[in-house]
């Protein structure tokens, strides 16, 4: 009897499990496996129990079916169950909008496709009539938008892991080539991959997203630059503004003024409102694992905005410009490719600051120290509280043998970021190289102390030299 059922149950497996099918990656991978979801944007595949994802824009075909023909072929009314014109969006806006954002005319057709299955799903009809509902009314606006908001985090949007679609499409659209490849194909460490992509399709790709929405329910929006991040805001009045980062998920109504002072291009968070790093720290820990959030503006805005540059416009593209010219120069070494990027992003906008100090962070790599020194000026000139280009600078002048230009900038990043403990030690190399050894050992055993990793055979010679050998 035993028998008999396992030969039945032998008998059952491929019905149960279904046929593998065939499925060529554009990549040329060849993938063998079972097809165990399907969705308008995605597949899912069963490889030894463990589910893989994989996005149709990634796929040339299936058991050999184009992708892009089988697409075609299926409209959106299929897809969705939604008809197309029940979107209620014009097309024309769409193309203004992604000309205005810098996208080239051929990649329209692949991204419109994608955002109008989304804005589909988000019941777009409703959502611009009730936004023109609340646009007066601060709270309210906040609380809309705040909707929006979860609605993208309820998509996927924020997953850099298995990115949306559409998300994908706003980040590799801008280049001539997909940067992801790039990264998959460069010889960096897995977990340098995955710092970049999560840095390419993050805050810059989500605000992209956010911007527009927003646009589309005629919201008038800006975009706000950190040195660390971006995200959409919407100017109240001369005091208020209306912070919307839709990657972090906070929505806040911020009294600009008692919060800001004004220096050079940048809003600067005041003194008595910054936090030590270590908290700082704590705060973000707690907010990524959701176990905690900021209860207060005074632990928000020193955590995400300490440090702020407000555009007048609602593009994110200088952001994912500056992004790229990063992995550029990182990943494969391509600096041409990485200070193209940031020239562009420069062109877009010419008070980003972190476009310039990227672009002078590409160009030590090609030996011109002077043209660095003059991007990290450029960007000190926008932004004087940007502590990593007065760190960077100084490494520049101490390459080209100017110590005591250098150490003036490493003690201007120190006053700025006291424990940064890479600043502690860069003074010291160049204390070093001044033969002020005394002064060369206490800064880099502050390093130390400060969780700095110093290289043992350096070490060893400063205790040498200052006399410290035991």
């Amino acid at each position: 009897m035993k028998k008999t059922f396992f030969i039945i149950l032998l008998l059952a497996l491929p019905l149960l499990f279904g046929y593998p099918e065939t499925i060529k990656l554009k990549s040329g991978k060849i993938v063998e496996s079972t097809i165990v979801e399907r969705t308008d944007s995605y597949i899912k595949v069963d490889i030894a129990g463990i589910p893989i994802t994989y996005y149709l824009d990634d796929i040339e075909n299936i058991d050999g079916v184009s992708i892009s023909k089988e697409r075609k072929e299926t409209s959106l009314s299929q897809t969705t169950g939604i008809e197309s014109s029940s979107t209620d969006i014009d097309t024309d806006q769409i193309h203004k909008i992604l000309k205005h954002l810098g996208y080239p005319e051929s990649t329209w057709p692949a991204i419109e496709q994608e955002l109008t299955v989304f804005l589909a799903k988000i019941d777009f009809p409703r959502l611009k009539k009730e936004a023109a509902q609340v646009k007066s009314n601060p709270e309210q606006l906040k609380n809309f938008i705040s909707g929006v908001g979860r609605f993208i985090e309820r998509e996927g949007c924020r997953d850099t892991q298995f990115p949306h679609p559409l998300i994908k499409l706003l980040v590799i659209s801008l280049g001539t080539e997909d940067i992801l490849q790039v990264i998959d194909n460069s010889l960096i460490s897995p977990q340098e991959k995955e710092r970049f992509r999560k840095e390419l399709l993050s805050c810059s790709a989500v605000s992209q997203l956010g911007s527009i929405i927003l646009k589309l329910l005629d919201i008038k929006i800006k975009v706000a630059f950190t040195p660390e991040h971006v995200f959409n805001c919407i100017p109240l009045d001369v005091r208020q503004m209306l912070f919307i980062d839709f990657f972090n998920q906070v929505f806040a109504i911020v009294d600009i003024n008692s919060y800001y002072n004004i220096e050079g291009k940048y809003m600067i968070l005041k003194e008595e409102y910054r936090l030590p790093s270590d908290r700082i720290n704590e705060i973000v820990r707690q907010w990524v694992s959701k176990s905690a959030a900021p209860n207060s503006p005074k632990e928000l805005l020193p955590c995400f905005y300490s440090n702020i540059y407000i555009t007048d416009d609602y593009a994110a593209t200088p952001s994912i410009y500056t992004n790229s010219a990063k992995i550029y120069t990182e990943a494969n070494g391509n600096y041409d490719r990485a200070i193209a990027d940031c020239n562009k992003a420069i062109e877009i906008n010419p008070n980003d600051a972190v476009a310039y100090y990227n672009r002078g962070s590409v160009y030590p790599d090609k030996g011109n120290y002077n043209q660095a020194i003059a991007d990290f000026n450029k960007a000190i000139e926008i932004n004087p509280d940007y502590a990593k280009a007065y760190a960077n600078q100084g490494i520049a002048y101490a390459r080209n043998g100017n110590y005591d230009k250098a150490i003036a900038n490493f003690i201007k990043a120190i006053e700025i970021n006291p424990n940064d403990a890479s600043g502690y030690y860069n003074r010291g190399v160049a204390y070093f190289g001044k033969d002020d050894f005394d002064k060369a050992w206490e800064d880099v055993h502050k390093a130390e102390s400060l969780g700095y990793e110093v290289i043992p055979e350096f070490l060893e010679e400063l205790k040498k030299a200052s006399g410290r050998e035991k």
